[in-house]
């Protein structure tokens, strides 16, 4: 497809382009989820508590791995969580030490972080491809 290749040519990822709500599934197996403690990660992936949480099997979970494939992250560099709030979150990250915040969805800014929209936002809105884009493209330098 001619579009694909043009996208291929600027480095841009074919899930900006894709625009229904279709995506392989992830194997259960491949998720690292739930809590730790004490863990080192590469990039801990947060969200707050949703019913289309990246955390259960679906289209908003398998997006979340095409997103993160696309700056070259696998299952094994990643740990998800989702948090109540931000003092929450606070609490979390005492137990965890990550080299990479991701943060998706309705966070506070934070200097320490990444900010996209939350996966299950961006299938009910493609606009927000190009934002989370941007984000993810600072998060993989």
């Amino acid at each position: 497809m001619i579009a694909t290749d043009t996208l291929e040519i600027f480095g841009i990822p074919k899930w900006l382009l894709k625009t229904d709500n279709t995506v392989n599934e992830i194997p259960s197996s491949q998720i690292p989820s739930g809590n730790i403690s004490k863990k080192s990660v590469f990039c801990l992936v947060v969200e707050k508590q949703t019913p289309q949480s990246f955390l259960e099997k679906g289209a908003t979970q398998n997006l979340l791995f095409k997103m993160l494939g696309a700056i070259g992250l696998n299952p094994t560099d990643i740990h998800c969580i989702a948090v109540d709030d931000e003092k929450d979150l606070a609490q979390q990250l005492k137990n965890i030490q990550a080299k990479k915040l991701l943060l998706m969805g309705d966070f506070q800014s934070n200097k320490d972080a990444f900010i996209t929209p939350h996966p299950s936002e961006i299938l009910q809105k493609p606009e927000l491809k190009r934002i989370a884009w941007e984000e993810l493209k600072q998060l993989k330098k």
